[in-house]
């Protein structure tokens, strides 16, 4: 289909459009299997017994509407009848709702209940039904398959109620809906008083008119709940509408087979030939690149134009084959559309021919067009055809990938409502006259499915694929549609709602039957998804920025914690505009929550969600939802609405929700956003950490060989050490130099530099970032970033006011994990969600890259097995899968229903080859926990690898929520008191969505952060976790790296369960290179300016020097243990100590006054009293294994009068920083002589405290005026055991 938009990207690499996020594995070679044990050449002469016997295996990467597997037995024969097991669940509401839900007001009246009300008392024994001013009352009630022993078969529901009704006029309404698994109502019959019932009320006396109704739909296979409402529609605040009494009927469907007429409809519009997002016209094929170029023998072939096209072609061909094998002889009609539309089969009219006449044209004749879409003309012509059928199997197949852009002549071409409605009046004369119109859907991004499933003669008669190739695979969806449901005598009638379209999701597929012949489908691109980030809007608008001025037009909204739309007098449309993403070339997958309330479609209420590709200079329309038609005019809520596009280059993107309403009520809430991005044949592609080498060879010790990457410092703007800046960051003469970070309404400015060479072992990346943050406030966070090999960043790190620091300045110290085979690493550093007043301030940084080498040690291994629902689920259709069922979309044939699925067993496969490579002949120890809504210990304790494989094996699958947080406290319990190194390696697909307490099921944030407290109070007690993830698609990602790992390198992703086995030699080498492996050795802070707070003061520590112990000197420089500073200038004193700067006082170098020869350093007070004092502090020391650190220095004390003095202060670090502590006072007087000139030296010793990693120390007056001098020259520091 053709956009409104003129056609002017660039064209992408790809011929294909946008694939799913998270596609699943590559599909076998032949994509259909046997449909029976003994198949036969041909098909039998009779069908099996029920649509769902004997399906096809379709690939995995197939559609979303690929055909599921059926229960295991044997197919029985058909009945005469196509109904039969049914079951019946009655209710009559004269003692209770049994069951029964009410909403909006609806009042249930007991048969002894004491009213005053003159009908209510009449109508005891009820439901009552009444309409407010703002919304409608209902009942309703939901069916399950733990209630209902057929759900996995095709069924047929029949609601029946009986009524009263009093006092509606003519023209007010009633409605009976259905939704499938928690999806949209869907509208199956109207009640009208006047043309349904008549109200016989003349003289308005509020006599009540009662009846009996009843409505059928059809429900589908593989589907595992359904709900039935009863709704008020168009009624007034006096009219009351009383339910006695309501039925469900549910009836397994049987085919009768018989002759059918099928007309396919074949899409040939300029979208199935444009390249990726770059939508075109293509008429006469003026649209390809090499990329989809159509050949053949080597000699391009413009008749056919592309790959896409010939994928059509190739699927009506074998479409009519397969169905003309099928019992009885079918008749056929060709329409194809674009522009206009056109009779192909027979040639030039309306009419239907033959099987052999239908593929001989698709085969030698039909050539591609380009053009527009013209859908309604393609159903119209289709509709001819058949007309002139006499069968009662009468069947349209609309193959298309977009929406109607051409239809109504009185508008012009473009994505427009009149042309969607033009096609919708067209398929009602259709549906009406006795067709039966399946949607065959190419959804590559610019079709809109929702309108599309609105078409079809049921909502669950719709087959979607996500690309061209995929088309295939839903042959057998297509014709057990065909069978079940064309011409059935007792073929179930769905009245579509007057104005409002269905939103189904997910897209439901029947079983399918017997097919003549497989069919090969070629193997799609494997696309590997991570999130970017996820917005839940809890505590903001995170970063997203609204223009300014929008009022009420576009604000926060804190009661639903979400970011609101309404409608502005403004010539300004209101928008909400996302921070920047950075990304490589690949796909952006973006996932979002929403509410509406209040939307009129005969105002076009509308909103879009776009995208901008080069910062928000030019927007480009992803989706577009639509009052009426996307989601119900007087309110509803969706969830997980899906878009991606293209993203060709490597500049940020953003993205952006635009409204269109024309009313102040009008109101939009987008609750949540996920943005994911995808890259194509990666296996992790966003973390950008390197595919992991094979386990590195184990070496006797840790060789913790460390490499200083970097040393920055700020000082100067001259010289920024190669760092650059990027979105405004800038030098700053504050705190002694430094750059500033400062973020703004439309992006986040950084730091970055890129390091280069051959980074060929697991490694950990240690960073120091000495920062000042003087007026963030509390939350406020800044983040550190890291890519590999030019991939997109990944956050390994956030920094907040409060938890992570409290003063205005700081040192963060923050370290990620780099598995080998990198050769390029680039360091950013980003401010964050940060408001335009706060700032961040870098003096300096530096940088290390330590070794972190295999060493052969024993473990402890807990192994936490995900078996949630997700597991067995089909993608893209998450569902309970409790006890494995319904089979039909959860259990995969010949497995027991213990086993269920093959993800399950592949699960329990990767976790036994797992224990085997750990184990490898050593006495290491395992534990089992499985989880879903409940966490189970499989294993009494830690075990031997032998007792762990054989509890592995009699794990059952259960289905269910995912209870993360609860696995890893078990695994935590079954690791306490291990005297090895204990690891969890937690094996999941999914979100927490089980575990707060008080908190209902589902994917909140509340499970999150009850899985990352679990986690974290694990990591504390030093256990490693390493999440094993598998993403097909439901999976947050970013919070199992980020919250749950121990290391955001120490993660492992991949695309499906089949790839487990693949990553079993990285798994290991993660246990055995980063499991408490030794800390990096001596690492030191780059020279900066000292804290601009007040040291607090604290107890000395003295200590007898006699008996330090072995000592060794604390700096690399000088050789000889002492800083001498000989050679010092005014303001660079060597490589080990800084001046504080403190700007208030002198601290220099200087050759007056000194303790011995040559130069030293000079500090004195300020000019008044209270005036701070100078300072100098020390790099930072690797003080972790040692028991004290030993300072030595020669010192002249110059006019300090009694009571002055100087201090000797150590600042500590581990996972945070400590405030300055004195240790050391030495005070006038007491410690040394008063007078005009005092030399001396001394020693002090501070204490390396239980958990210090990193300890400096620093050397500061106290004196009362600016001509108290200090005089500091010969300065040893040694660290002792």
């Amino acid at each position: 289909a053709v956009p409104t938009t003129s056609p002017n990207a660039s064209p992408t690499a790809s011929p294909t459009a946008s694939p799913t996020a998270s596609p699943t594995t590559t599909p076998t070679a032949s994509p259909t299997v046997s449909p029976t044990t003994n198949p036969t050449s041909s098909p039998t002469s009779s069908p099996t017994a029920s649509p769902i016997a004997a399906p096809t295996a379709s690939p995995t990467a197939s559609p979303t509407a690929s055909p599921i597997s059926s229960p295991s037995g044997s197919p029985e024969s058909p009945t005469s009848s196509p109904l039969t097991e049914c079951q019946a669940f009655s209710t009559s509401f004269s003692d209770s709702m049994d069951g029964w839900t009410s909403g909006g007001d609806a009042q249930f009246i007991p048969l002894n209940s004491n009213t005053n009300d003159y009908n209510d008392a009449g109508q005891k024994g009820s439901i009552k039904l009444k309409d407010s001013n703002t919304y409608s009352s209902f009942i309703e009630k939901e069916f399950s398959g733990s209630e209902i022993a057929h759900m996995n078969y095709n069924n047929e529901v029949t609601l029946s109620f009986d009524y009263c009704a009093v006092s509606l006029e003519d023209g007010d309404t009633f409605f009976v809906q259905f939704a499938i698994d928690d999806g949209s109502y869907y509208t199956f019959g109207e009640y009208e008083a006047g043309k349904n019932f008549d109200q016989n009320d003349p003289n308005n006396k509020n006599i009540p008119v009662c009846d009996s109704v009843s409505e059928t739909f059809f429900f589908p296979a593989t589907a595992s709940s359904f709900k039935v409402k009863i709704r008020g529609g168009q009624l007034s605040q006096w009219d009351k509408l009383y339910i006695k009494s309501a039925s469900v009927d549910l009836c397994r469907y049987e085919c009768t087979p018989q002759p059918l007429d099928i007309c396919v409809a074949i899409d040939i519009s300029g979208s199935v030939c444009s390249v990726g997002n770059d939508i075109q016209g293509c008429d006469s094929c003026n649209c390809r690149d090499s990329s989809n170029m159509y050949e053949v023998n080597g000699v391009d072939n413009e008749d056919l134009c592309c790959d896409n096209f010939v994928y059509e072609r190739d699927f009506a061909t074998n479409l009519v084959n397969q169905a003309n094998a099928l019992d009885d002889e079918q008749r056929f009609s060709i329409v194809s559309f674009a522009t206009e539309s056109s009779f192909r089969v027979p040639n030039g009219a309306a009419g239907l021919a033959d099987a052999a006449s239908a593929t001989t044209y698709l085969n030698n004749n039909f050539v591609y067009s380009g053009g527009w879409t013209n859908t309604g003309d393609a159903i119209a012509q289709c509709h001819a055809s058949l007309a002139q059928s006499s069968r009662l199997g009468k069947v349209m197949v609309l193959l298309t990938d977009g929406q109607p852009t051409r239809g109504d002549d009185r508008y012009s071409n473009g994505a427009k409502q009149e042309h969607r409605d033009f096609a919708a009046t067209k398929a009602d004369a259709a549906k009406n006259d006795g067709v039966t119109l399946i949607p065959v859907i190419v959804n590559t991004g610019h079709a809109n499915p929702t309108f599309l499933r609105s078409l079809g003669s049921d909502p669950g008669m719709m087959v979607e694929v996500d690309q061209f190739s995929a088309l295939d695979a839903t042959l057998n969806s297509v014709l057990a549609l065909m069978q079940c449901t064309a011409g059935q005598t007792q073929s179930p009638t769905i009245q579509k709602s007057p104005t409002k379209s269905p939103s189904f999701s997910p897209t439901i597929s029947p079983t399918p039957l017997l097919t003549k012949s497989p069919v090969t489908t070629p193997a799609p691109t494997d696309w590997y998804c991570e999130e970017l980030d996820t917005f839940d809007f809890a505590n903001g608008a995170s970063g997203w920025v609204a223009p300014a001025n929008s009022g009420y037009a576009a604000y926060y909204s804190s009661s639903q914690k979400a970011l609101l739309l309404s409608h502005t007098s403004s010539q300004t449309r209101p928008t909400w505009t996302s921070p920047s993403f950075q990304s490589t070339n690949g796909q952006a997958q973006i996932i979002y929550d929403y509410k509406t309330e209040d939307h009129e479609s005969y105002a076009n209420d509308r909103f879009s969600l776009e995208y901008s590709l080069d910062n928000g200079g030019t927007w480009l329309n992803l989706q577009t939802h639509w009052a009426g038609h996307d989601y119900q005019e007087d309110g509803e809520s969706k969830t997980d609405e899906s878009e991606t596009f293209s993203v060709p280059t490597t500049n940020p993107f953003k993205i952006r929700f635009v409204a269109k309403f024309d009313h102040y009520s009008d109101l939009l809430w987008i609750n949540r956003v996920v943005v994911k991005f995808c890259s194509a044949n990666s296996a992790s592609p966003t973390t950008s950490i390197p595919t992991l080498s094979p386990v590195v060879p184990a070496t006797s010790t840790p060789t913790s060989e460390c490499v200083k990457l970097d040393i920055a410092d700020f000082s100067a703007a001259s010289d920024l050490d190669g760092w650059s800046l990027g979105d405004d960051a800038a030098w700053s003469s504050e705190f002694g130099g430094s750059i500033q970070v400062k973020d703004y309404q439309s992006s986040s400015s950084y730091i970055e530099k890129q390091f280069s060479g051959n980074m060929d072992k697991h490694s950990e990346v240690s960073i120091f970032l000495d920062f000042c943050a003087p007026n963030m406030d509390t939350h406020d966070i800044f983040e550190m970033q890291f890519s590999v090999d030019s991939g997109p960043y990944y956050t390994f790190a956030e920094q907040e006011k409060g938890p992570d620091f409290e003063r205005g300045c700081g040192i963060a110290r923050q370290s990620f994990f780099l598995p080998s085979g990198a050769s390029s690493l680039k360091i950013r550093i980003l401010g964050g969600p940060l408001s335009q007043q706060d700032d961040l301030y870098i003096r300096g940084l530096s940088l290390h890259l330590c070794d972190a080498a295999c060493i052969e040690k024993k473990v402890d291994v807990c192994i936490a097995l995900d078996r949630s629902g997700s597991v067995c689920s089909p993608l893209n259709h998450v569902q309970g899968c409790d006890s494995c069922n319904p089979t039909s979309s959860c259990h995969t044939p010949g497995l027991t229903m213990d086993q269920c699925c093959n993800n399950w067993v592949k699960n329990v496969e990767f976790a036994d080859g797992l224990i085997d490579m750990l184990a490898d002949g050593r006495d290491d120890q395992f534990s089992i926990v499985s989880f879903a809504g409940a966490s189970s210990k499989e294993t009494s304790g830690r075990v031997s690898a032998a007792a762990a494989k054989a509890a592995l094996g009699t794990v059952a699958y259960s289905g269910g929520w995912t209870i993360t947080g609860q696995a890893i406290a078990d695994c935590k319990n079954l690791l306490k008191d291990s005297e090895n190194d204990p690891v969890i390696i937690l094996v999941t697909d999914g979100t927490p969505t089980r575990g707060a307490p008080g908190v209902s099921d589902g994917s909140y944030q509340d499970h999150k952060d009850w899985a990352e407290e679990k986690a974290t109070q694990a990591k504390a007690h030093d256990i490693q976790i390493i999440p094993v993830v598998v993403d097909t698609g439901h999976t947050n990602f970013n919070f199992l790296k980020t919250k749950v790992a121990s290391d955001p390198g120490a993660t492992i992703t991949v695309s499906d369960f089949d790839h487990l086995p693949t990553i079993l030699d990285d798994v290991v080498g993660l246990v055995q290179c980063t499991t408490n492996r030794d800390p990096v050795a001596h690492l030191t802070l780059a020279p900066s300016p000292a804290p601009s707070h007040s040291p607090e003061e604290s107890d000395s520590n003295n200590f007898d020097l006699s008996n330090d112990g072995v000592c060794v000197n604390a700096f690399a420089e000088p050789a000889a243990g002492t800083d001498t500073f000989d050679d010092c200038s005014r303001y660079d004193w060597g490589p080990n100590w800084n001046d504080a700067d403190t700007s208030h006082c002198d601290a220099y170098c200087y050759s007056q006054h000194c303790p011995g020869t040559g130069s030293c350093i000079r500090l004195r007070n300020g000019s008044e009293p209270g005036d701070w004092e100078a300072a100098m502090y020390s790099d930072w020391i690797y003080v972790d294994g040692y028991a004290n650190v030993r300072i030595c220095f020669d010192f002249t004390a110059r006019s300090f009068e009694t009571g002055d003095s100087f201090f000797i202060r150590e600042q500590s670090f581990n996972g945070g920083y400590d405030c300055w502590h004195n240790f050391e006072e030495y005070v006038a007087g007491t410690d040394f002589a008063t007078g005009s000139e005092v030399t001396s030296q001394l020693c002090a010793v501070s204490e390396v405290r239980p958990g210090m990693t990193y300890m400096r120390l620093a050397i500061s007056t106290n004196g009362d005026y600016c001509n108290d001098e200090l005089w500091v020259d010969n300065v040893s520091v040694s660290i002792c055991h």
